[in-house]
């Protein structure tokens, strides 16, 4: 006898930013699920009686998954559409199966970045996703491990920020390394960055407060620390600065307020909720005058559509041949040492590159309104004679 399958319910493809697909469904209370992929157009159906595996070729497509759960997170290629097939499983025989797509939009040309969107749970090291990098992270230390960036009722724990790209992805999270402990994970860049200015930016927060602790990003040469910007392990608690070369160095000597840095509101919770202490960092290094600077902006500030001018929180001026070139991001957080306690956890997100301050926050220009009550008149054989009234806010204009 044969028995029909019911399909899986509730089937959903959400894209999430630009390289990661979450994916729901209801599976039927007396059957497993096997979802099957394709990239740029639907599959076909499985073969009946054909056993398949996660990682198997089925309909043109790939299953990448078989089971009993209810939500998948799909890391995929971006600027692409992505099509799914759900179907609930009796043995080697399948339902019609149900359907979802979703399509991610691409990364911008030279748009350095990486959102974390890995799967959750799963360790850093090796990971290679998003845009213009060389290479995997490696962890040089610690632990480092994907995580959802969702609290209860899908509230996000970094929250979006004015005038920053949309959170997007997952997120890091460092495991506390302990009484002196240091971490670190170190991915570079696809090319150098060797002149002009570079911006850098990511989300951060951290754990404990406190002397002697650091918690912040790194500009590496190759395997150098050149520069380390964030919570520097000096004498105040919560000084944002810049330490010249590594981070796990005394430095004293280049601070902003103590205000700036802080833990989040409830120190022991692993930061699993939205009103906590979550920071912007960015730094901006100028080739030519070897000047670098530092800002912080609380999860509650808006950061500006363009690049502040004046003074920044936290500024230093490197000896010549100090920085020659730029090769990649350290995410790092610890302590100087034995006895200086532990910066706890930490956490990172949507870490970005960029030579300018309009590609770092991913701006683009508001397109102006058009100039109105044009007219054009002819003035004998040889003369048109022009007319029109400027927008209202006082754009130029082009003919």
């Amino acid at each position: 006898s044969v028995t029909i399958l019911p399909d899986p319910t509730a089937q959903s493809a959400t894209a999430d930013g630009k390289t990661l697909v979450r994916l729901a469904w209801t599976k039927n209370a007396s059957y497993d699920v096997m979802i099957v992929y394709k990239s740029g157009s639907a599959s076909t159906a499985p073969t009946q009686g054909q056993a398949y595996n996660a990682g198997d070729a089925c309909g043109g497509g790939l299953v990448i998954y078989k089971g009993s759960g209810a939500a998948l997170e799909h890391v995929v290629a971006s600027g692409t559409a992505h099509y799914y097939a759900f179907y609930s499983v009796s043995g080697n025989y399948y339902s019609a199966g149900v359907t979802a797509s979703a399509s991610t939009t691409a990364f911008a040309a030279d748009e350095i970045v990486d959102t974390f969107s890995y799967t959750n749970s799963t360790s850093l090291n090796g990971l290679n996703g998003s845009n213009l990098w060389s290479g995997a992270w490696s962890v040089g230390a610690g632990t480092f491990t994907v995580e959802t960036n969702y609290g209860s009722a899908s509230v996000p724990i970094f929250p979006n920020m004015p005038y920053y790209p949309t959170n997007s992805g997952n997120r890091v999270r460092m495991s506390n390394p302990g009484d002196g402990g240091q971490s670190h994970a170190t991915r570079s860049f696809a090319a150098a960055i060797t002149s002009g200015t570079i911006y850098a930016a990511a989300i951060i927060s951290y754990q404990y407060d406190e002397d002697y602790k650091y918690a912040g990003l790194t500009f590496m040469s190759n395997t150098t620390a050149k520069a380390f910007w964030g919570k520097i392990a000096s004498s105040g608690w919560r000084t944002l600065g810049i330490t010249k070369g590594a981070a796990n160095s005394f430095d004293n000597t280049a601070s902003s307020p103590e205000y700036i840095i802080n833990s989040y509101d409830n120190p022991g919770n692993d930061a699993n909720n939205n009103t906590g202490a979550v920071y912007v960092i960015i730094a901006r290094y100028n080739f030519d005058t070897d000047v670098m600077d530092v800002k912080a902006y609380h999860r509650t500030v808006s950061i500006p559509e363009t690049e502040p001018t004046g003074a920044w929180d936290a500024t230093r001026t490197f000896s010549a041949g100090d920085i020659d070139y730029i090769t990649g991001i350290r995410l790092e957080a610890g302590a100087l040492g034995a006895g200086d306690g532990s910066i706890g956890q930490a956490y990172f997100d949507e870490v970005r590159v960029a030579t300018s301050w309009a590609d770092l926050v991913g701006v683009v220009p508001t397109k102006p309104l058009d100039p109105t009550g044009q007219t054009a008149a002819a003035d004998g054989s040889e003369m048109a004679r022009l007319a029109w009234a400027k927008n209202g806010n006082g754009n130029d204009v082009m003919i």
